[in-house]
């Protein structure tokens, strides 16, 4: 409530309070999920006259609409408002190494449309854009959306993106080193672009759509094939000075660990990534390791015990730095959580420093691989509501 009245109450040129203070009420209805007018002025601060005047051209251009009644506090039952759903849409790609996975959300945080599509190992940035132009066209020929619908694209890419230039650093996964997809794609779908960090991406679809949505300081980390974790701190991502902020991974959780590709011994992505755990296991896939856990072979539960230990003390390091009030473990995690949870939870209980470790919890994500695709999608809608977020 504090962050909505400090928008609310800025100062400056008429037409961008307007749009600041309208996409500000669009969040709290984001947010809340059936909201009244009376709620709105309490939350922002502004007048009722303010809030019904904004509130009127919400209705008339189609963002929200009004549907059932609040509890009254004596009087006239209060109209409550939504957002409209099916009004704007946001295209979001998760590029990978092993798939191309695009899912259509609308600005209501609705799924209308989603594909993981199988690659072929490792392919450029030039037949990555390529791909991701077949496939969106692919969707908005099922839908039947049209493009004038589309607030834009969100990509999602396994790798650094560079705050200025919003290129790729480096995605080593991918094999990219400063690669440039954002002009290319906005010239071969018509449509604005924002690249974004998988992980970061997964982060703000936690947060707009899974457990975190009043959440103001979590961490959520990613395990994959790597690992990787967005911050979400302080009501807003965190992306640090160059945008590599997350890069968890390499948090040294053995001093004679395993050599990681970084140049270092002991990273925790040496130890806890999907693809460490199947080295170690020398398992063939990832559900075959599984199974095998859950079926009790002791060498296979003894890798799945050393994985858990091992995200368990990088937990505890970024509890004991950052103090947040939640670590949300995604992208695979959630179909292994039953193997691993506890072990992680108790590891972290043993090293991280009791008083911070009281106020906080350690949970699965609400949501799975899909989360980076839905977290794309997101980066276009949310600049309707948070637009002096990057």
């Amino acid at each position: 409530m504090a962050k909505w009245r400090i928008m609310a109450k800025r100062t400056g040129n008429n037409r961008y309070l307007r749009e600041m203070n309208q996409a500000l009420l669009l969040d709290i209805i984001r947010v809340r999920e059936g909201v009244s007018r009376i709620a709105l002025a309490s939350f922002t601060g502004l007048s009722a006259t303010a809030i019904g005047a904004i509130v009127k051209g919400l209705l008339e251009e189609g963002y929200v609409h009004e549907t059932g009644s609040g509890e009254s506090s004596g009087g006239r039952k209060p109209v409550l408002l939504r957002l409209m759903p099916n009004r704007w849409f946001g295209i979001g790609v998760d590029v990978d190494a092993r798939f191309l996975y695009l899912s259509i959300l609308d600005h209501a945080g609705g799924v209308l449309w989603q594909r993981r599509q199988e690659g072929d190992g490792r392919v450029s940035p030039d037949a990555t854009v390529s791909r991701i132009g077949a496939l969106a066209t692919e969707a908005l020929r099922e839908t039947g959306i049209s493009k004038e619908k589309i607030l834009g694209m969100g990509v999602s890419v396994p790798g650094i993106v560079d705050r200025r230039t919003r290129n790729i650093a480096f995605a080593p996964n991918l094999a990219w080193t400063d690669a440039s997809i954002r002009g290319p794609l906005e010239t071969a779908v018509g449509l604005p672009v924002l690249v974004e960090n998988e992980s970061v991406c997964s982060t703000l679809c936690e947060q707009w759509m899974g457990s975190c949505r009043l959440v103001e300081d979590f961490v959520q980390i990613n395990i994959d094939t790597g690992i990787g974790a967005g911050l979400f701190l302080k009501g807003g991502l965190y992306r640090g000075t160059s945008g590599s902020a997350g890069e968890v991974g390499h948090i040294i959780v053995e001093d004679e660990g395993p050599l990681c590709t970084c140049g270092n011994h002991g990273c925790l992505e040496t130890l806890s990534s999907l693809d460490a755990m199947l080295r170690e296991a020398k398992a063939s896939s990832f559900e075959s390791f599984q199974a095998t856990v859950r079926a009790g072979e002791p060498g296979c539960v003894a890798v799945m015990e050393r994985a858990s230990r091992s995200l368990g003390r990088a937990v505890a390091m970024l509890v004991n730095t950052l103090n947040p009030s939640r670590i949300v473990l995604g992208k695979r995690f959630p179909e292994y959580a039953d193997l691993a949870l506890r072990t992680v939870r108790d590891e972290v209980e043993r090293l991280a420093l009791k008083w911070p470790f009281a106020q906080m919890e350690v949970v699965p994500a609400s949501f799975g691989e899909e989360s980076s695709s839905y977290g794309a999608a997101i980066l276009p809608i949310r600049q309707l509501m948070q637009p002096q977020q990057g």
